[in-house]
């Protein structure tokens, strides 16, 4: 719960400008980035409490048929290693606890509106072709864990 869970880039009220978080019901946490940082977990923090792992690790993993998508991480830090995405494209259903806490879950309701492998999600339109749902502490490719999250819908996020 520390802004310094964040990157630099992060940390001042212009970097939020134009983001997902630039609506009319959240504009007024912009103003004040030290707000983020309450949400904010992450290996950058100097708190034990707060310094959470660089990469999450899946405890259950359960999958239809397909390819499971797995992300890469090659830091700086150091640190490199692979992990399972929260975004299964390529598998009809999925289940996954993670830690940190994290549980994903989706199923598209057609076989055939499954994303071929290794096509990505913004390459296809999927929307209203599946459920998907996760909801915990999720990780952005800003190595932040945002605690807590959640998501229902009727396509990727």
């Amino acid at each position: 719960m520390c802004i310094k869970a964040l990157p630099e880039r992060l940390q001042t009220p212009e970097a939020w400008k134009g983001t997902d978080m630039d609506n009319w019901f959240q504009r007024w946490i912009l103003k004040n980035p030290r707000i983020h940082g309450l949400l904010a977990y992450g290996p950058r923090d100097p708190h034990w409490w707060e310094k959470w792992r660089y990469l999450p690790i899946s405890i259950i993993k359960l999958f239809g048929e397909g390819v499971p998508r797995y992300e890469q991480e090659l830091s700086d830090w150091g640190v490199s290693g692979t992990y399972l995405s929260r975004v299964q494209y390529w598998t009809r259903w999925h289940f996954a606890i993670h830690w940190p806490f994290l549980i994903t879950f989706h199923y598209y309701f057609h076989k055939k509106d499954v994303i071929p492998y290794p096509l990505q999600g913004w390459q296809v339109n999927t929307t209203n072709k599946l459920f998907y749902i996760y909801f915990g502490a999720h990780r952005d490719g800003d190595v932040v864990y945002w605690f807590p999250s959640a998501f229902i819908g009727l396509t990727w996020k």
